[in-house]
Parts: C-alpha cells; structure tokens; sequence
C-alpha cells in the first residue's frame, strides 16, 4: 500500500529572495561551472545546502566538520531564523507542473509533491529501474545527517490509466493560482499547495493501491531508507524519518519525456572501423545515412525493433538494424534477463561494447571510457574532434519498457534515461521533524 500524505513544507520567501535566483538543477547535474553560477546569483542560492564548496580545511572523515554538509546546516539554521525559508502554515500536496518544448511541441507535465512512507526496494512496492552506486548514496547520507532535512526531488512514477490524480492536477492548473512560477532553461516551473481536504482525500485515497517507480533521484530515495534506519536505531519506529519527499507522475500523462542519452567511447586498442563494420554485420543490417540525418532515420524504426548509429567520422553514419534479438550471443542473454534483453541499450552494452569491441562491463564503469551526451551534435563533434574514437546514437527508453523492466525486479544499464525536464531544486523543501 502506497501511503501519502501532506506536509508543511518549507519555501523560500519572495519577500527575501526571488526564486529565479535561488533554485537550482539537481545537484548530480551540477558542474562546476553551473555551481560558480549559483553561487554568484544569490547568497541564498539552494546550491549551499545540496552541493556547497569544499575548502582545503574540511574534515570530511569528521561527521562534525567543519565541512561543507555542517556549512549546509549552518546556512539553513540561519536562514530559517533570519526568514529566508519558512515553513507553510499548514500541509499541503503540492502540485508541481512543467511547461515545455521538445522539438516544437509543447507538453504539460503535471505531477504533484507529497511525503511517502517509505519501503524498501523489493518490498512489493517502490521498484527502481538503474542502478545505484555507494559513493553517492554515502555523499547523500552525509547531507542528510546533517541536515535533518529533503532538499531535493525523488522523481517517482505510478500508473493511473483512469487518470482522477491528472484530471484533478489539471482543475488546479485551470484555476491559475500558483505560490512560485519560475523559468529554467528554457522550462517554465509552477507550484501549487493543495489544502482543500477534499483534493487531498482524492489523492491518498487513489494512490493507496499504486506501485511505485523510481524515476530519477535513486540515490536519494535509497538514502532515506538508510537514514530513516539509523534514526529507528535511535528513537524506534513511528517518528517523521519514516516518511519522504517524492514527486510524482502519471506514466499515462502525455507530458512524461523521455530523451536519449548517447555514448561516445574512447581507449580502444587497435580501433579499426572497417573491422568493426564486418563484425556487426552478423547482428544487424547495415545501412547508411548523412550525419544531419541520424536522429531522423533512426527514429523511423518500429516499437519493437532496435536501430542505433555508430559514428567514426567524416559526413555519414552507419546506421544499424538488429535482425534479430534471439540471435545474440549466449554470453549477452544471460547478462540480461527478461525485458532487459528488449533494451536498446543491452544492445549496445552486452553486444557491442562488450562482446564485439571488447570494453568490459568493468572497462564500461572506468572513468574514462564512455562518455554520455544528451545530443547528436555533441557526439558528431566529439568524434570529429579527435577525443573520441566512436559515437553511439540511441533512441529514448520507451516508459512501458521502464515499467516492465521495473516490476520485473531486475534494472537497465546505467543512463538508459533521460526523464526531461529535471525538477528543479529549492521550489519547496521539508524539515524531517513533523
């Protein structure tokens, strides 16, 4: 059972500090360049609590610092008590809505925030669909015990074809009256507390009997379990630690996204293109196309059927159809089981980098290797520019593979998504004390 329910969330006041200047990306899509910005935009930027500057004086190995999560601490005490954040006067669901365009059209995603009562993976009831990994879940961890608190969105899925959650979200975006309404690359990102008892009974009561998908936030939402763990240590069980600020979506509503996320690959010994070519043409039908063409000429294959491009220079691609899944090698349909192995990115994991080209999964995991870009033109030019030796060019993940795989129990290689547009941080926030 999926138990929601409202909270008393904690804002930036507009008296204070003007959102624009004060909300982020998430912070794993932060680069260094992005955070000198924040800083810069605001001494109130959200960027000091989830991804704050470290110092050649930080004892990170010292739970009591000085380092940069007692710094996030430190900043969000103050803030609270110097009324830059404060907590709403009563709870609330949220509705979070993003407004945008992906080659010229519009969509309307509509989701709404809301604590959840948190299960562990394999509990029946949240299922994740990537992989996780320790580094970022102790760094997340860290933050938390900090903290006391959830900065950032746990981006969740659930199913509701009869769509009463959506057709409840668009009523509230109907009556226009959102606290925050924010623009960010390009995406404009409004927010509106649901008080109204009624609205909120709809809410707990549809979702009462839903299965969860993590979206994108892995890391985060398996932190709170860890850290809900250490705190049932501590105080037993029943206290607010117990619960999560997850945002969730509709995987019917049409404004859910999904983009591609290409790989560019380089330290491969001997890389001959030609070779490569004759491999491949024992897995696929081998077509041709010009570079401006990739992304068009891919897309045109059906549901069901794998078509990628491989890209080692000059002004065409290779453009490759599988022929036929059950054909790959032995050794690639044991490494992925069930609807994994419909993945195009299984595809090009196990089949290509791993069994023809020879990058191991451990070599794929290497810093170094792959590299990820969200764009044909960064691939093209990557190549183009000596750094790399190949690009791979994909289509999206499909969000009934997402779920199949999902509710399977097993998970896709890592960045199979791309959930777009990312939820913005710093639009609303929760103390863990209630």
């Amino acid at each position: 059972m999926a138990e929601v329910r409202p909270f008393r969330g904690l804002r930036y006041n507009p008296a204070k500090v003007p959102i624009e200047s004060a909300a982020t990306q998430p912070y794993d899509k932060i680069t260094p360049e992005m955070q000198d910005a924040y800083y810069e935009a605001s001494p109130h930027n959200v960027v000091r609590l989830v991804l704050g500057r470290e110092t050649p004086d930080d004892d990170v190995a010292n739970e009591a610092g000085p380092n940069k999560y007692t710094r996030a601490a430190e900043f969000m005490n103050q803030w609270a008590t110097d009324g830059v954040l404060v907590e709403d006067a009563e709870p609330a669901i949220y509705a979070s809505t993003q407004i945008y365009e992906v080659e010229g059209h519009t969509y309307h995603r509509r989701g709404f925030v809301a604590l959840l009562k948190l299960e562990p993976f394999g509990s029946g009831l949240v299922y994740p669909h990537e992989r996780t990994f320790k580094k970022y879940k102790d760094d997340r961890l860290r933050l938390m015990r900090a903290t006391n608190a959830n900065h950032g969105h746990i981006f969740m899925l659930y199913s509701e074809p009869g769509r009463p959650i959506s057709r409840l979200l668009e009523r509230i975006e109907e009556r226009g009256k959102p606290v925050m309404s924010v623009e960010a690359l390009g995406v404009r990102h409004t927010m509106t507390p649901i008080t109204d008892p009624g609205e909120i009974e709809t809410i707990v009561r549809v979702m009462a009997d839903k299965q969860l998908v993590v979206a994108d936030g892995h890391h985060r939402y398996e932190t709170a379990i860890n850290y809900r763990d250490e705190m049932r240590q501590r105080h037993g069980v029943g206290g607010p630690y117990d619960w999560c600020m997850v945002t969730m979506f509709n995987m019917e509503d049409k404004g859910l996204v999904i983009r591609p996320t290409h790989r560019l690959v380089r330290n491969l010994d001997g890389f001959d293109p030609g070779a490569l070519r004759r491999k491949l043409e024992v897995y696929f039908t081998i077509d041709e196309c010009r570079v401006g063409q990739i992304g068009s000429t891919i897309r045109s294959s059906s549901s069901d059927q794998t078509r990628l491009a491989l890209y080692t220079g000059g002004e065409r691609a290779l453009v490759l159809t599988l022929i036929d899944r059950w054909r790959l090698p032995q050794a690639v349909k044991q490494e992925a089981p069930g609807p994994v192995l419909d993945l195009d990115v299984t595809v090009l994991h196990g089949l290509i980098l791993d069994y023809v080209l020879g990058l191991s999964r451990e070599q794929q995991g290497q810093v170094g290797n792959l590299w990820y870009v969200a764009t044909i033109s960064e691939g093209v030019e990557g190549v183009r520019s000596g750094e790399y030796q190949a690009a791979f060019f994909l289509n999206p993940t499909r969000i009934g593979q997402v779920r199949a795989v999902a509710l399977s129990g097993n998970v896709m290689p890592q960045k199979s998504t791309d959930f777009y547009p990312k939820l913005l941080t710093g639009l609303v926030m929760r103390r863990i004390t209630e």
